[in-house]
């Protein structure tokens, strides 16, 4: 599939066109997990059957315990997203650690739009939130 990522609150294009392989257990696929690393090349996502965290608790969802996740390199929306202004969804130490919520927002109407990882212990990696984030196909 080919797509590009919008909001679906004011229809902002998050992305140029990215290519999109069919759903994949990434685990299974020959994806490099290195710290600070971008875990995708530009211009394509990974379509996940598996959250890239999860929880025990059943009371309260991890932030990215859902799935299926599409896993993009974060150059391909850094020009539509910033980050949010609660300073407690930035944590990290040496970059973003995406555990406390989504922490990008569309540059245009300020939605939270997704979470980036970029900490020294995780993948440089952007995961959009479902709900607010919808892939427009390319027509054929």
């Amino acid at each position: 599939m080919r797509a590009r990522l919008s909001c679906t609150n004011c229809g902002a294009l998050l992305t140029a066109m990215i290519t999109i392989p069919p759903l994949a257990n990434p685990m299974e696929a020959e994806l490099a997990f290195v710290d600070q690393k971008p875990l995708t090349p530009p211009g394509t996502a990974f379509l996940s059957s598996t959250p890239m965290s999860g929880s025990t608790d059943k009371q309260r969802r991890a932030p990215l315990d859902f799935s299926p996740q599409y896993w993009l390199n974060p150059q391909d929306v850094e020009a539509a997203v910033e980050p949010v202004d609660d300073p407690h969804r930035l944590n990290g130490c040496c970059g973003l650690d995406g555990c406390d919520g989504p922490n990008m927002r569309c540059r245009i109407c300020k939605t939270e739009v997704g979470t980036r990882q970029s900490d020294c212990w995780t993948s440089d990696v952007f995961i959009p939130e479902p709900g607010v984030t919808r892939w427009l196909e390319q027509q054929t």
